[in-house]
């Protein structure tokens, strides 16, 4: 876990500097000023993103769900203007979009979006990886975690096996037994 979260945090700095150049006029602040600000719009517009990515769900599935008997009621593709406003309507409120250029934006838009998806699941696996040590601490005292050591988050009666036929995966171990009738 500790290896994916490293991966993870390159992958944010990788982000963050390629929208540190599409952003232009921000010299003046400082790297946690702007890394502040960031945040916040990438965080906006995940969330502002998948509202009106559910919304259009939602629309297409009442579309579909509630087809006319008669066939009267066609299949016809949900507004796509109604999406692309949400979505402009999301960049309009962001503070760092005053400082791109407007043929960067969606780019800019796109990779906001992947830092909050990154920064969450970041956040995610470290919150996991401080619960797992300090289970580890109370059943194991203070002894070292094995570098090898894995936890099923899912399922703990399954563990990772080599199998036959697919190489090592997450299995169970069956036994059938019978007893006398």
């Amino acid at each position: 876990m500790g290896k994916k979260i490293k991966l993870g945090k390159e992958d944010l700095k990788e982000l963050f500097s390629s929208l540190r150049d599409v952003v232009a006029g921000l010299e003046d602040m400082t790297e946690e000023e702007l890394r502040g600000t960031i945040l916040k719009d990438a965080a906006n517009v995940h969330d502002e993103l998948q509202k009106v990515h559910q919304k259009a769900l939602d629309a297409r599935q009442e579309q579909i769900f509630n087809i006319d008997i008669g066939g009267v009621h066609s299949l016809a593709q949900p507004e796509k203007a109604d999406e692309a406003m949400g979505i402009e309507e999301i960049k309009s409120g962001l503070h760092i979009f005053d400082n791109i250029e407007p043929e960067k934006q969606d780019e800019a838009f796109e990779t906001l979006n992947n830092i909050a998806f990154v920064g969450k699941r970041v956040s995610r696996m470290e919150e996991a990886k401080a619960e797992l040590e300090k289970k580890w601490e109370a059943e194991n005292g203070n002894k070292k975690i094995p570098d090898k050591q894995q936890v099923n988050f899912t399922d703990p009666d399954s563990c990772i096996m080599q199998t036959k036929h697919h190489g090592v995966q997450q299995c169970y171990n069956n036994f059938a037994l019978v007893d006398g009738f």
